[in-house]
């Protein structure tokens, strides 16, 4: 005779579950996520050129020219924030204690992008029911743009909002990113 723990142990034995590893960060107090295969690479974020206003900027990375797209902004539809400017650190004696910032180096077209974030970003694995697409009216009116699909980890946890890459890196209006066409030169400078 066959012993009935076993049997309601196997009853009770779930079948796999498929899972995505994901990861997150923090941006404005939400969660968002990139799936793990999209992302690179994580480095700390050194110094980045050009005019925050541009909405792309550059930073070098082994030797080479990366573009780092302003993530919050294409995000949240907000001017792009800057940071105070501070002195180079060899001219800093006591350098200010700031909270390191981080780049996900993705690719796009074959080359590396940077998308940098405020916090340290975790891997996570989530299972695939925890995957929802996003509302057709938040998608429509929501104050976030680029997000694909939301996930929600377990009830008691913040829901977290999956980034669609393609998305991000669809041109921006340039009255968007700077407030006006750039003038145009005369000819006879062109030549």
């Amino acid at each position: 005779m066959a012993d009935p723990s076993l049997t309601v142990r196997r009853a009770g034995k779930r079948q796999p579950q498929a899972f995505h590893q994901i990861l997150v960060f923090a941006m404005r107090h939400e969660q968002f996520a990139l799936p793990i295969q999209a992302v690179q690479k994580v480095i700390l974020l050194g110094e980045v050129y050009g005019a925050a206003e541009a909405g792309v900027r550059l930073t070098l990375y082994q030797n080479r020219e990366v573009p780092v797209i302003d993530l919050e902004h294409r995000v949240f539809e907000t001017p792009p924030v800057t940071r105070a400017a501070l002195p180079p650190a060899h001219a800093r004696v006591n350098p200010p204690q700031l909270d390191p910032r981080y780049l996900l180096i993705v690719q796009h077209q074959g080359e590396p992008i940077g998308l940098p974030v405020e916090s340290r970003p975790a891997l996570r694995r989530v299972p695939v029911s925890a995957f929802a697409p996003l509302s057709p009216l938040y998608r429509a009116e929501g104050n976030l743009r680029c997000v694909t699909a939301l996930i929600v980890p377990a009830p008691e946890h913040p829901p977290i909002f999956l980034l669609d890459l393609p998305q991000l890196f669809l041109p921006q209006p340039r009255s968007t990113l700077r407030g006006a066409e750039p003038p145009s030169l005369p000819e006879r400078h062109l030549r």
